[in-house]
């Protein structure tokens, strides 16, 4: 059997100073650059089988216990995806998270199976079970660690992913992440639908505003005038709602060509929700329904506030007395159906009778 310089300095305690210590020294200096080669080569993207034979150099330099083995082992490992990380360039958010999800994806998988191979963490002997326990639980720290890590760059970047399909196609990449993960018992899938259900719904929430303030700038400018007779022979009323709906069709109802600024509306709130469709998860029913309410009512109170604030001619207050009731007779049972198209049993979420309600100050 081989033995190192230090073991044979300690066998010959009388020699050692005079004739071994250079010789130790020496031995010394090699194995600690030997160590931190070995190390090094941790720190890169190497397959189990060298995995396999460098933390077997390690034990047999007996340089750290089998628990500092294992911690150096994940400290490497750490370092090595740290700096994959890095590399990543983050000025798209899309991107980046998704190429994130894609490092995650692939290196935290091999970690753990390497991790697993090298460690023997599988062992249940009843007299290394407490052990097996204790050194296990590095690992699942260590997860854990990295997993928080991931979850606060989504937190950072997600909310600046802007559309819809982009979002959609993000939580794609998650979701078979936590998929592929779940194979070495890692899913942390109830982490992240939280956040996209915060990111599309902020998502949702930005496009009504903009469909709010588009019907306020357009009823500002808005000249309450006679259509051209041929868009009365097209359906009017309760006629035009029920006629976009015939066949399952969810065409906009032709009556609204004659009152520009709910037009303007509808355009803008059927854009949100062709954003929110492509991540439509069945808990945003209830707080998207509720946003979609509230935009609703902000029209009907804008429209009360502007026939309060302007002086209108007769036949302009006819007119006006038109757009809110196509408000409240089209536009609401339409957007009902639409939100219906996206949740199933979305129909419901909507109310009219709370938009007629605001209406009724009209006449007052």
């Amino acid at each position: 059997m081989p033995y190192t310089a230090k073991h044979f300095a300690c066998w010959h305690v009388n020699y050692s100073v005079i004739c071994l210590s250079p010789w130790c020294l020496q031995a010394q200096a090699v194995t600690q650059a030997m160590l931190g080669q070995l190390l090094q080569r941790l720190r890169t993207n190497i397959q189990l089988p060298e995995c396999l034979r460098v933390v077997g150099y390690l034990r047999r330099m007996a340089a750290f216990s089998e628990a500092d083995l294992r911690l150096h082992f994940l400290g490497c490992r750490e370092d090595w995806l740290g700096q994959l990380i890095a590399e990543l360039d983050d000025t798209d958010s899309y991107e980046y998270v998704k190429q994130l999800t894609d490092v995650h994806r692939l290196h935290l998988f091999d970690v753990v199976m390497q991790y697993r191979a090298i460690f023997f963490d599988g062992a249940t002997a009843q007299d290394t079970k407490a052990a097996n326990v204790r050194e296990g639980s590095v690992l699942y720290t260590w997860v854990q660690h990295r997993i928080a890590h991931y979850m606060t760059a989504m937190q950072r970047h997600l909310p600046a992913v802007e559309e819809g399909t982009n979002l959609a196609s993000v939580l794609e990449h998650c979701m078979y992440c936590c998929s592929s993960l779940s194979r070495v018992h890692i899913d942390f899938s109830s982490l992240m639908q939280p956040l996209f259900q915060l990111c599309t719904l902020r998502l949702f929430s930005s496009r009504l505003a903009i469909a709010v303030d588009a019907f306020h700038q357009r009823l500002d400018s808005h000249k309450w005038v006679v259509m051209p007779s041929p868009m009365h022979n097209k359906p009017t009323g309760a006629d035009a709602a029920g006629a976009s709906g015939q066949n399952g069709e969810l065409s906009p109802p032709y009556v609204l060509m004659e009152h520009v600024p709910l037009a303007v509306f509808l355009n803008g709130v059927l854009s949100a929700l062709n954003e929110l469709r492509h991540c439509a998860l069945l808990p945003l029913q209830k707080p998207a329904g509720a946003l979609l309410q509230s935009a609703l009512e902000q029209v009907a109170s804008s429209l009360v506030h502007y026939k309060h604030t302007r002086n209108l001619a007769d036949t302009e207050v006819a007119l006006f007395m038109a757009a809110t009731r196509a408000l409240s007779d089209v536009v609401v049972s339409y957007l009902a159906r639409c939100f219906g198209s996206v949740f199933p049993g979305g129909v419901t979420q909507l109310s009219a009778a709370a938009v007629t309600g605001i209406l009724k100050d009209v006449n007052s």
